[in-house]
């Protein structure tokens, strides 16, 4: 069936987590207050997150 073109292509799927293969995702929160305290308890009951930034946006005005 490879050679008359009725299968072309094959897949996997790899459980990463298994194999030792963390994720890494940047998440962005944009909040209408400086009060951080609901979010940094809910980051620290949270084991999956074992690494938080601060990103400070810069505006560049011309």
């Amino acid at each position: 069936m490879e050679d008359s073109d009725i299968i072309q292509a094959y897949s996997i799927v790899i459980n990463e987590l298994k194999m030792g293969i963390p994720y890494t995702a940047f998440v962005f929160f944009f909040m209408n207050t400086h009060r951080h305290d609901d979010l940094l308890k809910f980051i620290d009951i949270r084991s999956e997150i074992t690494e938080v930034y601060r990103v400070l946006e810069m505006l560049v005005m011309f």
